[in-house]
């Protein structure tokens, strides 16, 4: 084969190639649709199976416990003014008392159609991780400790937080 003949049949070929991605790409946007409702109803038919629906959940609270785990062991593994070191009895304190702010702005964060859905904790914690898990917003209290800052503005153990 010439080196011409090469040239047109690369040009040929890649005149084709993008004809057909020109194509699919139009199919693609009249069918996008139909598609996602056929996703959207697949979804449904397979969560109502109880069995799917166990799967699911054990899933979601396996993924939600390693992150947890990971972000106490980041911000530590005892409340910061008592020392409790009980995980269940743990949870996470915005320093600054600006956490409805920032529940706030990850919400306007996501999409437009969920501008006002309910954060999550899971979407807290998931949100602290992409950010490097930043140690100067959030501590780690007891429930005791957290509600006495919410309610008292400082802990009863003489400590102020």
């Amino acid at each position: 084969m010439k080196l011409e003949q090469l040239h047109e049949w690369l040009k040929t070929h890649q005149c084709n190639s993008e004809k057909k991605k020109a194509n699919y790409n139009r199919w693609r946007q009249r069918h996008l649709d139909q598609e996602r409702a056929r996703c959207r109803e697949n979804a449904r038919r397979w969560y109502a199976l109880p069995h799917n629906r166990v799967r699911q959940a054990t899933t979601q609270q396996r993924c939600h416990r390693r992150l947890m785990e990971e972000c106490f062991m980041r911000f530590g593994e005892e409340c910061l003014c008592c020392g409790e070191s009980e995980p269940v009895f743990l949870t996470l304190d915005h320093v600054q008392n600006d956490g409805a702010a920032k529940k706030r702005e990850l919400s306007a964060k996501s999409s437009s159609r969920h501008a006002h859905r309910h954060v999550s904790t899971y979407s807290i914690v998931l949100d602290l991780k992409r950010r490097g898990w930043p140690l100067e917003e959030i501590q780690v209290l007891c429930m005791n400790c957290n509600l006495a800052k919410r309610r008292l503005g400082f802990c009863p153990h003489g400590l102020t937080i």
